[in-house]
């Protein structure tokens, strides 16, 4: 599956994805970039964030990517944020699926 795939999946909701598979990943990439030969900064890589969330304030979460696309010179191929999702299927029908979806065809 690549990376184009993978995003239409999670934006049709077809991958779980749990707070705590989000900080494994956070964990072992914060590892990776630490350690002696730093596998993770630059390489060509790129990022794109998905994010659904019960609240609207994605402010801070946006400050933090940014910084940390900065630090790992990875490529910012962009992020759709949707909030008001407190409750199993609030987000069928809103306009950041079909976003997520249009970004993951986007990227090459």
């Amino acid at each position: 599956m690549g990376v184009r795939d993978a995003l239409a999946a999670i934006a049709a909701g077809n991958v779980p994805v749990s707070k705590e598979m989000i900080w494994i990943k956070f964990i072992r990439q914060f590892a990776l970039e630490e350690g002696d030969g730093n596998l993770l900064r630059g390489h060509g890589r790129a990022s794109a964030l998905l994010m659904a969330a019960e609240g609207n304030g994605f402010e801070d979460v946006l400050l933090y990517y940014d910084h940390l696309m900065e630090h790992l010179k990875w490529e910012n191929l962009g992020a759709v944020l949707a909030g008001g999702n407190g409750d199993v299927g609030d987000i069928e029908g809103k306009p950041e699926l079909q976003k997520a979806y249009e970004l993951g065809k986007s990227i090459q």
